[in-house]
């Protein structure tokens, strides 16, 4: 295969495609290379192994989602503004890039706990960290650490069930839109902050 200029940059968001569909373990190096337009001696040039290649493809797929949602937790804006805000920017992130949702759960669903734990520490601690002092500032009676999960899960199961709501009582076509599931979700974060108020805050 003839040689191209390829760099590591371009290796990785061809990895990212190719491991968001087949995973690591149905992906070659191999088959990068053949999308790289590269022969393998060239790619191990770039990466030592496909481990390596696999874990940079990761961090730099999850990397690009997660400096959106610091920026907006470090910003100026109220708790409770940051956490409804945060619940529109996630539903616009799964909506925009299906290669991103297939990603995350493809890493849940494996279970890889080197990868988990490397990705834990180098990609999502630090929104984990801010989200945590944003979460108690906003709903102090309130698990800070518990109430993440639930942000999270309530906006990311919406869309990977999509393929079986489609075929549930009750589905319309719009609630796979991002507004939907983000105003739905919106009001049950906002109804519990609400009574957190009133939980702190009794007249």
């Amino acid at each position: 295969m003839k040689k191209s200029c390829c760099g590591s940059d371009t290796i990785i968001r061809h990895a990212v495609d190719l491991f968001a569909e087949g995973g690591p373990d149905g992906v070659s190096m191999r088959d990068i290379a053949r999308a790289c337009e590269l022969n393998v001696g060239s790619l191990y040039h770039h990466f030592a192994d496909k481990e390596t290649l696999y874990l940079a493809a990761m961090q730099h797929a999850f990397t690009g989602k997660t400096r959106p949602l610091l920026e907006l937790l470090e910003s100026e804006r109220p708790p409770r503004h940051k956490l409804l805000d945060l619940v529109d920017l996630l539903c616009d992130q799964l909506a925009d890039d299906a290669t991103f949702r297939k990603l995350l759960q493809r890493e849940i669903l494996d279970g890889d706990q080197k990868r988990l734990e490397i990705l834990a520490r180098t990609v999502f601690a630090p929104v984990t960290e801010k989200l945590l002092e944003v979460c108690k500032q906003a709903a102090p009676a309130v698990d800070s650490f518990l109430l993440i999960g639930s942000l999270f899960g309530m906006c990311l199961q919406h869309f990977q069930f999509t393929p079986l709501r489609r075929h549930l009582p009750g589905y319309r076509k719009e609630y796979e839109q991002a507004a939907v599931i983000s105003t739905h979700v919106r009001q049950l974060v906002a109804c519990l902050l609400d009574t957190n108020d009133r939980r702190t805050n009794p007249k």
